[in-house]
């Protein structure tokens, strides 16, 4: 295959070349094609890995191969082995598998299943899985069909090298569960498929051959093919019966007949329990001295090439020793490279290291195994040169090795690799070297935080009384990230903050690179959490900025730029932090970034989508952040996620996925850090006020209080007492309220936050209002919405639709920041929980005027309707409102509109015009039809009678408490809302009933306010009315009668007759009746009171 140049041996399948074909077992394999695995299981011996490599070379499959050893028990080894393999096998596929790094771990089944169905994408169809066709004498590929298609194999060797209890186990069941079509499994063992195989076998996917010996005939053929010379009959018999078709019995006779030896009955039984006896005596004492000194120091070597074995060995003739075993087949096979490697068969290789002591002391053992390790890290076989410098006991060679290659093991995610190896040493040693600790620490605190802390701390402690710079830095980084990761103990961060300022002056400055980085993003986390406050925390900020601009490392800018936007976050400057979003978008583009970086992505531009109001990018970008997770298996970050999706749920009252967010993050609540519970109990204290639920939300607030203040979490702190205060506002205890609105203004003062500022006004008006100082409260609400709209906020720390949506009603209704607060509510689609039918200037969809003209404006724009084709659904629209607009039945709409149609046609008409009334208005929902019932929408619509029946009733109330001023300001609203006639140019009696009611309404209420101003004596108000009444019926003679006396009060007594001139002439021409004597008596004294006026006029001059 393509690809085998440079490949470890573990991934390269054995050559093998004058081999006995074992057709028998070819089709074996063949038959059971229908199984996704085939387990091949024999002792050792039996030619199993012979088998399995022939039958490939037979049908030119092509194939993956992974011999397995006990180093694959570290799952990432297992996948950083198995992404080369299949790089290997797919060479066509640049982008590396991905790594087993620990923000994996949590979703381990995920990541397992994601990766392998990623190699299965990779080697199907990979070249040379054709198959060729002879057309016209031309060999031609035929295309890729299901016919045509050789099946792709994947082999696992040497399985049994698996421990018993290892995660491999499930790990490669998972993988193989998934095999699709065109792909089978070949797994060779020398056991039985463990318990983590039965599904799959009780599913049929997998089967079992474990009887690979030899027939007789297949000896007799073996024996043909490796004997010179006749072989009789008696002689096969012979030897098949000893050997039971034992390959590696069968292969030891055949030694020994090659050298002259063997006859029928020259072999007692040749079971495996003697099969060192015949290495020994037929093999090894056959050789020279050089030839067995070779074979007993090369059998250190799990596989070698020449080189290694000349630089061990210092043997001029290696090359030779090694081309005259695998010629003779004498148990060493080759494995071609450009550099080939050879490997003892494992049966083979145990005997020689058992010789080991027998030929060479103690002492020259543990030199040999020095020097082998040696060879074999410089190698790059580091796994194979530790387990040596362990066993010569070489502490020197095996910390060298762990320096030297700790950062690539961890970068690899083969972290159980490098503890492993740190906790395999001596304690006496381990404990005082201050870089093993370094990376025990290292290695722990993916999965244990306050062990790690221990760990980083003792290496502090070496490295700062060694003067170690790089050493101090790198364990100061690690001890704080221990404890931010941890989340549960902020406060031991302050210690820390401080020590780093000593240790810049002490070693005088960070050392330059990856560790300035790492202590700068470590720090900023320390100071967000503890002292956000700090002037520090602004230079370490644009310090980040140039390190970002100089690293090459993507992965780490994504943390360092995430850093960055909470920061920006906090300080409430949207602009700027959605500048860093989009930064790190650019930056996921290089192909370099892993998984866990794309998540971070997506959770940043989720909470920054979530902060500026665009709830549907929030929601994508969650989405897209979960299956992220999903596919890749990171799924450390799931739980913010769907906490961003829980805040976006609630804000718009979409509780079932709130609610359905929510059981999935209690699901894991066993796995989650104190300061990750407070936040669970955030969201369900939210989902509480939400609901109205406020002694649940009362409940989970104070837990969140509880455990934000123990862990020291100072920035989310001041968030909860927001939060508490809301829910306490919410239950009338204001006044407990005020007290946690000035502990969250404190912690909070550092950040000069104008969007924390623009939160806590907010809740500071609600409470002054919920108090009743409405000056206070509207104070608040002012300072907010100018903020608001300074700094254009349409998101709060506590989002409350409803609350919003009242305190925006109620700065409408004061005028303050008109456009902001429309703009607010049209962005948030806020709702009050009565529709603000009195207010004007609330954002309507559609206002729908009535009184002395007829007009829709949708979006404060005109809809213009002319033409026969729109009559009928505006008569729709006309008689909706003219019977009140909610929950007119059908039949009466029918019944007035199309009297003469029988039911049928009606009911279709009626249909018809209702779909083409929602088109004219272009909203869909503003018409609503339940069951047989149609309303208009009172949330969408504004019906100007609406808002004047509402001031009036609302004024009636007033009126009948007392509350004259109330009432008069209210019913003053209501008569600048009737402009005239409802729907005065419609003349049909349907329109007529309800102009007749709404003008008597009217009359009545403009007569109640002219008396209100006459009682206060506002003379010019109460001409205002009358004016206003007779311009609607000029035959009110009431208004005329109030008139008078307004004029005459004035000292207007010309005017005041003029009024009784005109009501006479009025009367007399309308209805033939002369002025009622309270119109007389009035005249009469307004006339006598002016003849006397005009005698005093004479008598004084």
């Amino acid at each position: 295959m393509k690809g085998e140049t440079g490949s470890p041996a573990k991934i390269t399948r054995p050559h093998v070349s004058d081999i006995f074909p074992r057709k028998r077992l070819f089709r074996l394999l063949d038959d059971n094609r229908k199984h996704s695995v085939v387990w091949l299981s024999a002792p050792a011996g039996s030619g199993k890995t012979t088998l399995v490599a022939s039958y490939l070379d037979e049908h030119r499959l092509p194939f993956l191969w992974y011999q397995v050893d006990r180093g694959d028990d570290d799952l990432a080894a297992f996948f950083y082995y198995m992404g080369h393999a299949a790089k290997r096998a797919a060479p066509r596929y640049r982008k590396p598998l991905p790594l087993l790094t620990p923000e994996y771990l949590p979703g381990l089944s995920t990541f397992t299943r994601r990766y392998f169905e990623e190699i299965y994408k990779r080697v199907r169809g990979v070249k040379g899985s054709r198959v060729q066709v002879k057309t016209r004498g031309k060999h031609l590929l035929e295309p890729l069909t299901p016919r045509t298609l050789k099946p792709f194999c994947i082999v696992f060797d040497n399985y049994q090298e698996v421990p018993a209890g290892s995660m491999l186990h499930e790990t490669i069941n998972a993988g193989l569960d998934l095999i699709p079509d065109g792909i089978r499994a070949i797994i060779i063992s020398r056991a039985h498929p463990p318990d983590a195989y039965a599904r799959m076998r009780s599913n049929d996917k997998i089967t079992v051959i474990d009887d690979i010996r030899l027939t007789e005939e297949e000896t007799a053929g073996l024996m043909k093919m490796k004997v010179k010379g006749k072989v009789t009959p008696e002689c096969v018999r012979k030897v098949h019966e000893k050997t039971q078709g034992w390959a590696a019995g069968i292969v030891l006779m055949l030694e020994k007949a090659r050298q002259g030896m063997m006859d029928a009955g020259s072999m007692e039984d040749s079971g495996t329990d003697t099969i060192f006896d015949y290495f020994a005596t037929e093999i090894f004492q056959k050789v020279d001295v050089n030839t067995q000194v070779f074979l007993l120091k090369t059998a250190f070597f799990p596989d070698m090439n020449l080189q290694m074995a000349e630089r061990l060995t210092r043997l001029e003739n290696a090359d030779h020793i090694l081309s005259e075993l695998t010629r003779n087949n004498f148990f060493t096979e080759k494995r071609h490279h450009t550099n080939p490697v050879y490997r003892y068969h494992p049966l083979f290789r145990e005997f020689l290291l058992s010789q080991v002591k027998d030929y060479f002391v103690k002492n020259d053992i543990a030199e040999l195994q020095k020097k082998t390790a040696a060879i074999l890290e410089e190698s790059g076989k580091v796994e194979d040169a530790f387990a040596l410098y362990r066993s010569a006991c070489d502490s020197e060679g095996a910390i060298r090795l762990i320096m030297t290659n700790a950062m690539k093991l961890l970068q690899a995610g083969r972290i159980r690799t490098l503890e492993g190896w740190i906790a395999g040493l001596p304690d006496e040693i381990r404990n005082n070297m201050p870089w093993l600790l370094y990376w025990l620490g290292a290695c722990r605190r993916p999965f244990n935080p306050p062990e790690s802390l221990v760990h980083f701390e003792k290496a502090f402690e070496l490295f700062r009384a060694q003067k170690d710079a790089e050493g101090v830095f790198l364990s100061w980084s690690g001890i704080v990230d221990s404890i931010y990761f941890g989340f549960d103990d902020f406060k031991r961060l302050d210690r820390w903050i401080k020590i780093l300022e000593a240790l810049i002056s002490e070693f005088g400055g960070i050392p330059a690179g990856v560790i300035d980085a790492r202590v700068n993003v470590n720090m900023i986390c320390a100071l967000l959490r503890r002292d956000a406050g700090n002037p520090a925390l602004r230079r370490l900020l644009e310090r980040s900025e140039a390190l970002i601009n100089e690293s090459r490392d993507n992965n780490l800018n994504i943390i360092m730029l995430s850093h960055h936007h909470l920061y920006y976050l906090y300080c409430g400057n949207f602009v700027r932090s959605g500048l860093i979003v989009e930064r790190m978008r650019e930056t996921c583009k290089s192909c370099d970034i892993v998984s866990l970086s794309h998540v971070i992505l997506k959770l940043s531009e989720a909470i920054q989508f979530n902060f500026v109001g665009d709830l549907e990018k929030c929601r994508r970008a969650v989405d897209e952040g979960l299956k992220l997770s999903d596919e890749s298996g990171v799924t450390v970050l799931n739980f913010m996620l769907m906490g961003q999706l829980v805040w976006i749920s609630i804000g718009m009252n979409d509780f079932k996925t709130a609610g359905d967010c929510l059981k999935k993050i209690e699901s894991s609540m066993a796995m989650l850090r104190p300061f990750d519970i407070a936040f669970y109990h955030h969201l369900k204290s939210c989902e509480a006020l939400g609901k109205g639920d406020l002694q649940q939300a009362k409940e989970h607030a104070e837990l969140v209080m509880a455990i934000t203040y123990k862990i020291g979490a100072r920035s989310n702190y001041a968030l909860m007492n927001l939060l508490y205060a809301q829910v306490l506002c919410e239950l009338g205890e204001c006044g407990k309220a005020v007290e946690h609105i000035s502990a969250a203004r404190d912690v909070w003062e550092y950040f000069k936050s104008p969007f924390e500022e623009f939160s806590r006004l907010l809740i500071e008006a609600k409470i002054s209002f919920g108090q009743g100082d409405e000056k206070q409260g509207l104070k608040h609400l002012s300072q907010a919405m100018t903020l608001g709209r300074e700094c254009g906020y349409v998101m709060t720390y506590i989002w409350r639709p409803s609350i919003m949506a009242n305190l925006c009603a109620t700065a409408l209704e004061n005028g303050i920041e008109v456009d902001y607060v429309q703009h607010l509510i049209r962005k948030r689609d806020l709702v009050p929980e009565n529709p603000p039918v009195h207010l004007d200037n609330w954002p309507w969809q559609l206002k729908i005027y009535t009184l002395g003209r007829f007009g829709i404006l949708k979006d404060g724009k005109p809809v213009e309707f002319s033409g026969k084709a729109q009559k009928k659904p505006l008569e729709l629209l006309k008689c909706l409102i003219a019977l009140g607009g909610r929950e007119i039945s059908e039949q009466t709409i029918t019944d007035i509109l199309w009297q003469d149609a029988d039911a049928d046609m009606a009911r279709h008409s009626f249909k018809i015009t209702l779909h083409r009334l929602r088109k004219l208005l272009q909203h869909e929902n503003a018409i609503r039809l339940s069951g047989s019932h149609l309303s208009l929408d009172p949330w969408c619509c504004r019906v100007d009678v609406w808002a004047f029946e509402r001031f009036l009733g609302e004024a009636d109330i007033n009126w009948n408490k007392g509350l004259s001023d109330n009432a008069a300001q209210l019913t003053e609203k209501a008569v600048r809302m009737y402009q005239g006639a409802f729907l005065s140019r419609e003349p049909e009696p349907w329109i007529t009933s309800t102009r007749e009611k709404l003008r008597s309404k009217f009359l009545r209420n403009v007569m109640k306010l002219c008396h209100y101003y006459k009682e206060r004596k506002q003379w010019q108000k109460a001409l205002d009315c009358c004016h206003k009444a007779l311009e609607t019926d000029s035959l009110a003679e009431e208004c005329y009668q109030h008139l008078m006396k307004c004029y005459h009060q004035l000292g207007r007594k010309a005017e005041a007759v003029a009024v009784y001139e005109k009501c006479r002439n009025v009367l007399s021409s309308s209805l033939g009746v002369n002025p009622s004597p309270e119109t007389e008596r009035i005249y009469r004294e307004v006339t006598e009171e002016n003849k006397k006026y005009i005698d005093r006029r004479r008598n004084k001059f």
